[in-house]
Order: C-alpha cells, then sequence, then structure tokens
C-alpha cells in the first residue's frame, strides 16, 4: 500500500510538471511566432517606405534623363532652352532648382540664380561625380549655393554626338521633402528616418534641419551601427536611440545610395508580451487550483483510508500474537475488507491450534523410530568398513601386479632374471624377433654357451661386483651380425641375495647418431666441406715450421645473390654445390677447403708455394668453365699468399690473400654480370622461340616513341633497354607455361604473373642494369590502377614503363598466338582506342598511334 501511495504522489508530481511544461511551451512558442510575425511586419514597412523613396528618386532621375535629351551643343545658350527648364520646374515642385552648367563653367539655372564672379561650379561634388561616373548620380546632402537649404542634388553628364561632353544637367531637392515622406510612416510604435552613405541624418520626424548646423551623423549613437549600416545590407541591431532603448532595422536604397532606417522602441515590442505572459499565467493559476482540488478531495476519500488500511494491516503477526484483529467502522470506505480480513484471521488462529495438538504426538513417535535408526546404522557401518577394507587390499594387489606387468611390457630392451651362478632363469622381450636365438635355446644356460668368451667373461665379472655391491653395473660390447656390426648396451642389479636382473638394448642407432653430430660439427651441411669451426682450429694445428710454405687460398663465389634472388635459395644451393665439387675434383687429398661464409671459401696448401697455388687455382678456373647451370655462370673471385718463413703470422697471410682476392672480384664483377645476363636471355630464347624476336621489336617501337617524345639520346637508349629485357623474368616461369597453346588457368596465370618482380630482382643486382630495373617492374600496371604487380595509377607509373606497355600491347596483338590470331592494324587501332584512359595512358596512346601507326586520332 506505501508503494501505491508513493506512485500515486509520483504521478501527481508528474501531473504538475506537465502543466509547467505545457505552459512554458505555449509561452515560448506564442512569443516565437509573435517575434517572427514582429519582425516580418518591420520588414515589409521598411520595403514599402524604401520602394517609396526608390520611386520619388527615380521619378526625379527620369525628368533629368529626359532634359538630357533635350540638349545640343547649339540650343542650350539659347533663351528658348532657359523658358524650357523654368517650366520644367514649374512642373515639378519637388526640385528646389534646376540647372545646365556647360563645361566652360557657363551656367543655365531657371531659378535665376547668377553665381558670384570667379566662382567655378565644376568643382562641386556634383558635376565632378557626374563627369567621371558618366551616369545619373544623387549626392549626399550639403547645403546650397546660397546657402538658405540643405538639399541632394540630381545631376546627369551631357554628351554630343561625338560624345564631347557638354555640360551636366542637374537639380535640387529639397530634404524637406524626405521628410515629408518618412512622416507617413510615423506611429505610436515606431518612426523611419534616412541617413547618406556617410552616416549623416538626411530626414528624421523629430528633427528640424537647419542649414547652418551640421546634420546628426549615426555614428553618434552607435559605433556599432554605424558600421553594420557601412556593409548595404539589411538587417537589425539594438540601440539606444535619443535615450530610448529599441531596435534599429536597416536597408540600403540602391538607387541613391543611402539607407532607410526604423526604430522600434524596447517598450512598445515588449508591451504585447507582457499582456501575453499574463493571460497564460491566468490560465495556469486557474488550472491548478482546480487541480489541487481534485487532489484534496480524492486524497480524503480514498488515499488517506487506504493508508490507514495498510497501517493496521502492518500489524498482523501470525507468530507472536493470533488473536490480534483489524479495527472496524461502517463508515471507512474500506469496512468490508477489514471484516474479511478479521474472519481470515480468527479461521487461522483455530487451524494453528489444531496443527500444534498433532505436533506434540509427532514428537513422541520420532523419537521412537529415532532410537531405532541409529542402531541399524551402527551395525551398518561396521559391515561397510570391513568389506572397504577387504576391497582395498584386493585392488592393491591387482594395481601391484598390472603396474608391474606394464613396467615389463613397456620396456622396449631384453629383460634376464640370472642366478648367482650366471644361469639364465627367465627372460621377456616385447618382440620375439629381437632376440638372437629362440628362447627355448637359452633358459637353464648361461651367456657363455652362445656369446663370444670376452664378452661372457666380462658379464660374469659384472655379475659378481653387483652380488656383492648391489650397484649398478654398466656394460658395453658389439657383436658381428650377418656380416654387420652391431653395438649393445647391457645394465645390471641384483634382486634379492641370488637373482640379478639383466637389461640389454641394442644401441646401433644411438652410436650412429653420435659420429653423425661428430661430424656435422665440423662439417657444412650444404657442401660437404669443412666448416668454419673447423678451418680455425685446423690453421691453429697446421700453422708449423714442418708445413711450409704454407699457402692459403681465399674464394668468393661471383653472383651468388643475383642467383638466389632471382632464381630462388635452391638455385643459389645448386651454385654452392658446384663450387664445392669442382674444389674438390682440382685439390689434392692432403688440401683442407673450407666454407667459411655464405658465398666464401678458404683452401689451405701445406708444403706450397705461390707458384704451385696458382696452378691450383687455374686448374679450379677450368674447371669451372666446363660446368654448366640453367641461366646463369659459374665463377669465382680468388686471391692467395703464402707463408715462407716461421715468424709470419698466419692471419696477415689470409688477410693479404683476402685483399687480391676482393682486387681480382672487383675486376672479374662486370664480365661476369654481363655473361650471366647473356646466359639469363639465352636460357629464357630457349625455352621459347618468340620471346627474342618479341623483346627485339618491343625495343626498337620503344626507342621510336622516345623519339617521338623527343627524348634525349641517353633516355632513348634506356627505353630501347627496357623494351629488350622488359619479359627477363620470365626465365624463371616452366617451358610448359611459356608455350602453352590455350589460355592460362588461375594457377599457371598467378606464376606468369611473377615475371616482372623477378625481371626486376635480376636487373637490380647488375650495377649497369638497376636503373632499368623500376621500369622493368612496372611494365604491366594499368593506367586504371588495376594492373600488377603494385597496383599502381595514372602518372605513379614511370613514363618509360608506360610507353613499354603500350609497345608490348602493339606487338602481341600483331602476333600469331597459339590461343589467339593475329589483328589487323584497324582492330588494334580500335582497341587501342577503346582502352585509352584504362590499361594504356591515353596521351601517349594517342601519339604512338599517329607516330608509329600513322592513323589519324579522333577529336
Amino acid at each position: 500500500m506505501k508503494s501505491m501511495v508513493r506512485r500515486y504522489y509520483s504521478f501527481v508530481i508528474i501531473i504538475f510538471l506537465v502543466i509547467v511544461t505545457a505552459y512554458l511551451f505555449q509561452v515560448y512558442h506564442f512569443s516565437t511566432h509573435m517575434k517572427e510575425k514582429d519582425s516580418q511586419l518591420v520588414s515589409k514597412s521598411r520595403d514599402l517606405y524604401v520602394n517609396k523613396i526608390s520611386h520619388a528618386f527615380n521619378e526625379k532621375g527620369q525628368i533629368l534623363n529626359t532634359a538630357s535629351e533635350y540638349i545640343t551643343a547649339d540650343n542650350w545658350q539659347q533663351e528658348d532652352f532657359r523658358n524650357y527648364l523654368v517650366n520644367l520646374l514649374q512642373d515639378n515642385p519637388a526640385f528646389a532648382s534646376i540647372y545646365f552648367l556647360s563645361s566652360e563653367n557657363r551656367i543655365v539655372n531657371a531659378s535665376g540664380w547668377i553665381p558670384p564672379q570667379g566662382l567655378d561650379l565644376r568643382t562641386r561634388v556634383w558635376y565632378k561625380k557626374a563627369v567621371q561616373e558618366k551616369t545619373l548620380i544623387f549626392t549626399d546632402a550639403f547645403v546650397n549655393a546660397s546657402k538658405d537649404k540643405l538639399i541632394i542634388t540630381v545631376a546627369k553628364p551631357v554628351y554630343d554626338r561625338q560624345n564631347r561632353l557638354l555640360g551636366v544637367i542637374a537639380g535640387d531637392i529639397d530634404t524637406a521633402n524626405m521628410r515629408n515622406i518618412i512622416m507617413s510612416g510615423v506611429n505610436n510604435q515606431e518612426y523611419f528616418f534616412i541617413i547618406d552613405s556617410e552616416g549623416n541624418i538626411l530626414a528624421h520626424p523629430d528633427y528640424k534641419y537647419d542649414p547652418k548646423i551640421t546634420p546628426k551623423n549615426i555614428r553618434d549613437f552607435s559605433e556599432e551601427a554605424y558600421a553594420n549600416i557601412k556593409t548595404r545590407v539589411s538587417g537589425e541591431i539594438g540601440i539606444t536611440l535619443d535615450g530610448v532603448p529599441g531596435y534599429l532595422s536597416y536597408q540600403w536604397i540602391e538607387s541613391c545610395n543611402w539607407n532607410l532606417v526604423s526604430f522600434y522602441p524596447e517598450k512598445s515590442y515588449f508591451g504585447q508580451y507582457a499582456n501575453m505572459f499574463w493571460e497564460f499565467g491566468n490560465i495556469m493559476v486557474s488550472t491548478l487550483i482546480i487541480f489541487s482540488a481534485l487532489l484534496f478531495m480524492l486524497t480524503r476519500s480514498l488515499i488517506r483510508p487506504a493508508s490507514s488500511l495498510d497501517n493496521d494491516v502492518s500489524k498482523i503477526n501470525l507468530v507472536n500474537n493470533l488473536a490480534y484483529r483489524l479495527p472496524t467502522e461502517e463508515k471507512d470506505p474500506f469496512f468490508i475488507v477489514r471484516s474479511s480480513l478479521n474472519k481470515i484471521l480468527a479461521t487461522t488462529q483455530e487451524y494453528f491450534e489444531k496443527i500444534e495438538k498433532s505436533s506434540t504426538e509427532l514428537e513422541v513417535n520420532y523419537e521412537q523410530l529415532i532410537a531405532v535408526n541409529s542402531q541399524l546404522i551402527e551395525n551398518e557401518m561396521t559391515l561397510h568398513k570391513y568389506n572397504t577394507e577387504l576391497q582395498a587390499r584386493e585392488r592393491a594387489l591387482k594395481e601391484s601386479e598390472e603396474r608391474n606387468r606394464a613396467i615389463i611390457e613397456a620396456i622396449p630392451d631384453l629383460l634376464f632374471i640370472i642366478d648367482r651362478q650366471g644361469t639364465i632363469v627367465d627372460s621377456h622381450s616385447r618382440d620375439e624377433k629381437s632376440l638372437l636365438i629362440p628362447k627355448s635355446r637359452f633358459l637353464g644356460k648361461v651367456f657363455q654357451d652362445f656369446l663370444p668368451t670376452a664378452i661372457s667373461v666380462e658379464i660374469q665379472k659384472k655379475l659378481e661386483e653387483t652380488m656383492e655391491t648391489h650397484e649398478l653395473q654398466d656394460l658395453e660390447y658389439n657383436l658381428e651380425l650377418e656380416g654387420t656390426l652391431r653395438s649393445y648396451e647391457m645394465r645390471m642389479l641384483n634382486s634379492g641375495d641370488n637373482m640379478a636382473v639383466a637389461i640389454i638394448r641394442d644401441i646401433t642407432e644411438r652410436k650412429r647418431m653420435e659420429e653423425d653430430l661428430n661430424y656435422l660439427s665440423f662439417r657444412d651441411v650444404l657442401t660437404g666441406l669443412y666448416n668454419r669451426r673447423y678451418f680455425e682450429d685446423h690453421l691453429k694445428r697446421i700453422d708449423v715450421p714442418r708445413n711450409l710454405p704454407l699457402s692459403l687460398v681465399a674464394a668468393d663465389v661471383n653472383g651468388l645473390k643475383l642467383v638466389n634472388d632471382s632464381f630462388g635459395h635452391a638455385a643459389g644451393d645448386e651454385l654452392l654445390q658446384r663450387v664445392a665439387e669442382v674444389f674438390n675434383q682440382a685439390c689434392r687429398s692432403d688440401d683442407v677447403i673450407s666454407r667459411t661464409g655464405g658465398d666464401e671459401f678458404v683452401i689451405l696448401l701445406p708444403k706450397t708455394d705461390s707458384k704451385v697455388a696458382e696452378a691450383i687455382v687455374n686448374r679450379i678456373r677450368e674447371l669451372a668453365k666446363k660446368e654448366t647451370m640453367s641461366s646463369t655462370i659459374l665463377s669465382v673471385a680468388f686471391g692467395w699468399e703464402a707463408k715462407t718463413k716461421p715468424e709470419q703470422d698466419i692471419i696477415d697471410i689470409l688477410k693479404k690473400a683476402e685483399e687480391k682476392m676482393y682486387t681480382d672480384k672487383l675486376s672479374e664483377g662486370p664480365r661476369m654480370r654481363g655473361r650471366t645476363i647473356q646466359a639469363i636471355t639465352d636460357n629464357l630464347y630457349k625455352k621459347s622461340k618468340n620471346e627474342e624476336g618479341h623483346s627485339r621489336r618491343v625495343s626498337y617501337l620503344a626507342g621510336e616513341m622516345a623519339r617521338a617524345l623527343n627524348l634525349s639520346e641517353n633516355e632513348i637508349i634506356g627505353v630501347e633497354g627496357c623494351g629488350l629485357f622488359h619479359d627477363i623474368g620470365k626465365v624463371i616461369i616452366e617451358e610448359s607455361i611459356l608455350n602453352k597453346s590455350s589460355l592460362l588457368d588461375e594457377t599457371e596465370w598467378a606464376e606468369m604473373k611473377r615475371h616482372p618482380e623477378t625481371g626486376f630482382r635480376i636487373l637490380s643486382n647488375l650495377i649497369e642494369m638497376s636503373d632499368m630495373a623500376e621500369f622493368v617492374l612496372s611494365h604491366h600496371e594499368r593506367w586504371d590502377g588495376t594492373g600488377y604487380p603494385k597496383g599502381l595509377k595514372g602518372e605513379e607509373i614511370p613514363l618509360k614503363s608506360r610507353i613499354i606497355c603500350i609497345c608490348e600491347a602493339y606487338d602481341a596483338m600483331l602476333s600469331n598466338r597459339p590461343y589467339q590470331d593475329a589483328l589487323t592494324e584497324d582492330e588494334i587501332f580500335e582497341q587501342f582506342r577503346r582502352n585509352a584512359g584504362t590499361q594504356f595512358d591515353p596521351i601517349l596512346t594517342r601519339l604512338f598511334v599517329e607516330k608509329i601507326m600513322k592513323k589519324d586520332w579522333p577529336q
């Protein structure tokens, strides 16, 4: 019930907040609406008066435009022209005067005013501005020449048929006329006034203008208002004008370069909002009073009785006070509920009294049952204890037997049970085939009956030692079986006073592995030659006087990195193995050949002088020339030096040999790289007969393209080289793929797409050709970025690569392929036109078509 009351009051609070929120929302909505409406009214009123003023000034300007057309070089000096101006002034009373000033400073004035002697009216603002702008102009307000009025001049320059200036026709307008216009817009809420381009107030309903007094300026009231109005755009700003706070609204009058300004007092603006707040406030207060009255009645008639009922119900305690009853009163709206609860409490009290009586009887019977059950449990526990002990003993015995059996079964070796005299009592082996003789032939016998005497004697000695010392005894021996020498290990330990257990294991494989490890510790796995560790150890041992003269030959394989990068490490390993074979063939049996690094070797030649060492090196070189490898050649740089005196340091001898080797490598390198590139291309041309002709044609076309682009001679040579070697990476592609007569499948195409990267690696390792490596890498990139291997796009692709791409495509389309016939020149042209801008550079494609194919490119 308390929870319900809390929810009730929470609901009341929510209703109250909803009413207040609705009131605030309505106030905000109506105030926003009224502000927008007032702003629209102000804007419309301002636009109306702007239009009035613009119309008035346009009308005056039209009068002067008409007058200017009447003036000619001949008639303006005649009396008829003056009469014309007089009549024009009479017909247009808005003008204070109308006059014409010639370019020679002669004036014809309809008002009859004659300027003082020596006054040059051409210096007046209206004359200069009209001549300068060459069109109808309106000046800012100024005092007229007779010093009796504040006027605005409308003026227009007049030209003859030869476009020579005759003079300026002008008319003065009294600012009092503008005041009459804006006075029609004055009401009790707002008024209008006009300011010129400098912020001077030209017309205002409250100001009387005296020509002797400087006009007021809006800048005197607000610098911010002055700055905003100068921007020549419409807007509003808060301001205090003549001590009255309000809002200033302004708009530029385009026809005369002035601004129409309206002022809306803040008091008038907020008066209507105060009425609106008062009306909404009355509505909200009335609503809250009605809501409070309804709330009071609901609380009195329902909430309070419900809260009282909840309080009385909470006092019910069936444990400590079964006799409690709720108070009742007939006027209570919950009288029936209270009476019903009292009947339930009475019935509950009667029920609990009966249960209490039955519980007492049950307790007596329960105690008797507990006594009998306790005795039964005690007997059962005793039986369970005996049974558990018996099962544990049986299980332990069984586990022990199984464990011993498992241990014996798991032993891969031969197991013998021997008595003190050496007789074999029993044996076990997991595989009967591992026994040298059948089990039935050695049981009950001694080892002397089937093993060599020396071995059996040693076994008997170990048996006696273990029986006396009770310590483990080890024995290793060898047996020749079927022409093969095998090694065995026996371990023996006494088992009691009269028995011993012997385990025999075949250790032949372990011995072989130990020998292999010992071999590998001093040998290079790849070549089989001695490694650096053996070389360094052996160099110390061999550096003795009896081996003098001692020659050292340092060798370095040329082009190993090129082979690894271009054809993979398997090819590089093959190259090193071939070098090792050549070294072994050329050297003598006492010479020590070691691989001391990736591509470095050292040969130790004991009792050998420099001349013999040179002969051995020359023999190696001759054998190397006979070695052939796919796509590369075998080339080694050598350097040698001999130690002839004991006091010479062998390390210095090695350094000198290495220095000579590096010198040889520098001289041999360029020749080797040239032979290597020739070997690679020859191998490629052997794989595919079409590749050589294709490469040469692409080279020629690329050179012609370079010449058409006016590239330098060096660049032309470079482009031709790129064309010649652009497919060199295909040397790694299988011959079956290169010459396949049908389209390549997905796996074969993936293999084919590797050739730009392989070509890049090959050329990058050749110093003379490294510049063209990047161009070869990118010659299958496409202008739209869908090419390979990098997916370059547009001018990200090198120029030479874009040239090769076009030339290669042209030669491919012009050639017969197993899976496609050659295209005609027109068909090739159509392919280039369709793919320019997607596959090919559009500018280079057009150049190729026009300069190489000699065809016109469509506009």
